[in-house]
């Protein structure tokens, strides 16, 4: 793991250049560039700054590049560790042992497009059990190195790309800057400034055109190097495996058996390309299905909502008339109900006045019953009075008193006397007040 981090370091174009573009512009801050032409186009704003540093990272990923394709051309001096061909033929078997050469090579020179590719082959003749694609897989494996080297300079064709764009910034950028900065009231004082502006806008296009072009030389001239290489690299592992292997052919077997072979491989390949060719058939009348389907589906559910619609059309007015019936029968029996109740409030009204005279004339009554228990006071209390007056006399019981004995003395006498006298009253008036 600590390999491939170290790796993947050491081959990073954006920390290399990165690092580069810092001691560049480290060197000229620290005065250690003085030369005025570097400084001006190199320095003086953001833009060339950005240009500059995008710069060294495309040319790390070219150098980088290109010290792997010089050390793929010493690697494959050195041969990649198979066996020379003799006029003994192998069999398709003898491939583990051909890689095993070819491992014990790369552990000691290291590894290289060639024996990449040798490897690969040899694995697709382990498997395969036959050496008879052997055209094919070296095709194929030159086509993979070639995509894959072409692939390694993505970065630097995106910068060559970028740089112009940059620089095509950096003259806007320069531009505004001269325009906003012009005064035709002061030309004299907004001369210089507009002339700034300027220089900005055409240094800026002036290095990105320029470290463009050398970028993109330097890339191209990898390139080349390196399609040299692929090409040779090719040429050797086609000597190396080509008349190697013992073919169907050449085994002594009966020439029938191999024709009957070559014909049942040729009748499974047709028939792989049948059953290809049948299955995207049943993919296509699936789909069709499909999308008949779905067409069905969506004319069901347009006729289904119509009919559906026209049924709670006829529900709805079907309920309408009911609500309308039951309305009219309900005020019919609330209008009964209605006088009803009128009759029966008329006829509450009717007893509530004969009540009300009842009531009246109850409260006549109670007040003669008042006025009259007023004069019962009244005369109650005047008989208070006189007792109260009677009792305050002196000689009331005395009188009273002698008023019986009076009394009692008259009749006694009258009893005693004949029938034909008259009793005098007025003789013993006198001694009755005197006693």
């Amino acid at each position: 793991m600590l390999g491939s981090l170290y790796s993947r370091i050491s081959r990073s174009s954006l920390l290399w250049g990165g690092l580069a573009g810092f001691g560049f512009f480290t060197l000229i801050h620290n005065k250690v560039i003085t030369d005025a032409t570097m400084i001006r186009y190199t320095s003086m704003h953001p833009v060339e700054y950005a240009i500059t540093i995008m710069f060294f990272v495309g040319m790390a990923s070219v150098c980088i590049k290109f010290f792997d394709v010089r050390q793929n051309w010493g690697r494959l001096k050195s041969g990649s560790g198979l066996e020379a061909i003799d006029e003994r033929k192998l069999e398709s078997s003898e491939a583990v042992r051909l890689m095993s050469q070819i491992d014990s090579h790369v552990t000691k020179n290291g590894n290289s497009i060639q024996t990449n590719r040798l490897r690969t082959i040899l694995n697709n003749i382990r498997h395969s059990g036959t050496p008879e694609r052997l055209d094919d897989d070296l095709r194929s494996t030159a086509d993979d190195d070639f995509v894959r080297a072409e692939g390694d300079y993505g970065l630097v064709k995106i910068i060559i790309w970028a740089i112009p764009i940059l620089g095509f910034l950096g003259t806007v950028i320069g531009i505004a800057l001269a325009m906003g900065n012009l005064a035709p009231d002061a030309l004299e004082e907004s001369l210089p400034l507009v002339m700034g502006g300027l220089t900005v806008a055409f240094d800026t296009t002036a290095l990105a055109l320029a470290l463009s072009m050398i970028l993109y030389f330097a890339q191209f001239a990898t390139w080349r190097d390196e399609q040299k290489l692929l090409d040779e690299v090719s040429q050797l592992v086609d000597w190396e495996l080509r008349g190697r292997f013992l073919l169907r052919s050449e085994t002594g077997t009966d020439s029938q058996l191999v024709s009957v072979r070559m014909m049942i491989e040729v009748v499974l390949e047709t028939l792989q390309d049948l059953i290809q060719k049948q299955a995207d058939i049943w993919d296509q009348a699936i789909s069709a299905s499909h999308s008949r389907y779905a067409q069905m589906a969506s004319e069901s559910a347009t006729q289904m909502k119509t009919t559906l619609a026209l049924t709670m059309r006829e529900n709805v007015e079907m309920h309408a008339q009911a609500l309308v019936r039951a309305e009219k029968e309900l005020m019919q029996s609330s209008k009964h109900q209605v006088q009803e109740v009128a009759k029966t409030i008329h006829e509450s009204v009717a007893a509530l006045s004969e009540f009300q005279t009842g009531m009246v004339y109850q409260s006549e009554l109670l007040r003669d019953v008042i006025n009259a228990t007023g004069d019962i006071a009244k005369l109650e209390s005047q008989l208070n009075q006189n007792l109260s007056s009677l009792a305050e006399a002196r000689y009331f019981e005395e009188t009273l008193n002698s008023l019986a004995a009076a009394i009692h003395l008259l009749s006694s006498k009258q009893a005693a006397q004949p029938t034909g006298d008259p009793i005098n009253i007025t003789r013993g008036k006198g001694k009755g007040q005197a006693a």
